[in-house]
């Protein structure tokens, strides 16, 4: 079970994987080259016909293979024609998904798919923070069969499955409060071993997204974009980043691409769930902050090296973001800073 596990970080060096036995459970951590934490996985009931994954990253560019490894997993080699409908839910952060039918979508906070078989390639995390969890229910599986027996509800994957089985693409549906709630006391359970109470959980999951596909609250608007779209997003959005002092008006990043202004921006917004001069000032001042936090940099340097050709411009743009203006975000941040080193200073002292 732990290649099983590993699969998940094939291509990223710096992986501790370690697997429960016990507890049925697996994770794997990856950490880059300075040996930070940057994501991790952890798996659960790996062995009885459901798996429950639970994904964290605290940076982008992080690609992760969703299917390959699951259905290369040996103890699932018995499971007739491997039907599966999985359920992934993102709490928190934004990533976009390729399928291998060469079209990509994004799932942002507060929704989730439900698939049923359509393949995914990869999942591109967009977001410095992302959280997300994911329900594999295999259909024949031991764990359904005997639950099934006390209750009809526990047919309703199967039922699912049917009723979705010939879509192209995962049904999207937006979360509501007791789906999100639900997804939180799922995770609670895993944290805690507790799986006969997870059990009833997961099938309450589904019955609440039985209802909501009842409600036609599923794929609301939403756009598929092919590869090529989303390369030219992401070549926007590198242009964008790769040189803050650089300005780029939509005219001339449609003109680099041969496209129309609208549909650089609407393949922008499908990618980053966000226009791109916001995407860009969001970064400006990200960056800026940092080069307050961690530089002696001036003020007037830093707004250039951000894009600014004005300081006062930059201030109150910077005011606007923060609430504060640079030299005092500046001040804060070093009180901030030697309070921290009090504190530890403090903490050694005791220690000693």
């Amino acid at each position: 079970m732990k290649n099983w596990v590993k699969k998940r970080f094939d291509n990223f060096p710096n992986i501790h994987t370690e697997y429960d036995e016990k507890n049925h459970r697996g994770s794997s951590k990856l950490f880059d080259n300075n040996n930070e934490y940057k994501a991790g996985l952890s798996f659960y009931l790996v062995d009885t016909g459901i798996i429950v994954e639970k994904f964290q990253a605290l940076t982008t560019d992080i690609d992760l293979s969703l299917c390959k490894a699951a259905f290369s997993c040996s103890s699932m080699k018995n499971y007739e024609n491997k039907k599966c409908i999985r359920v992934t839910s993102c709490l928190n952060g934004r990533s976009d998904i390729l399928f291998t039918n060469k079209y990509q979508n994004y799932l942002s906070g507060s929704e989730i798919t439900v698939n049923c078989g359509q393949s995914i390639k990869h999942i591109h995390i967009q977001s410095e923070e992302f959280t997300g969890l994911s329900i594999y229910i295999f259909l024949n599986s031991p764990w359904l069969r005997k639950l099934s027996e006390f209750s009809e509800s526990f047919l309703l994957p199967e039922k699912i499955y049917e009723k979705l089985k010939s879509n192209t693409s995962p049904t999207i549906i937006k979360s509501n409060s007791k789906i999100t709630e639900i997804t939180k006391e799922i995770i609670e359970c895993l944290d805690t071993y507790d799986y006969d109470i997870m059990s009833f959980k997961i099938i309450e999951l589904f019955i609440l997204v039985d209802k909501e596909m009842k409600n036609e609250q599923f794929n609301p608007n939403r756009k598929y974009f092919t590869v090529t779209q989303m390369e030219i997003a992401k070549k926007t959005h590198d242009l964008l980043t790769e040189d803050l002092g650089t300005r780029y008006s939509a005219k001339d990043l449609a003109k680099r691409f041969g496209i129309s202004e609208t549909s650089l921006k609407n393949y922008f917004r499908g990618m980053y769930g966000i226009g791109y001069r916001d995407y860009q000032k969001h970064i400006r001042m990200r960056t800026a902050a940092n080069l307050l936090k961690n530089t002696n940099m001036k003020v007037v340097d830093i707004s250039l090296k951000v894009g600014f050709r004005s300081q006062t411009k930059f201030s109150i743009c910077f005011k606007n973001f923060y609430g504060v203006n640079p030299l005092e975000f500046r001040r804060k941040s070093k009180l901030e800073n030697s309070g921290a080193l009090d504190e530890e200073a403090g903490e050694e002292t005791v220690k000693a």
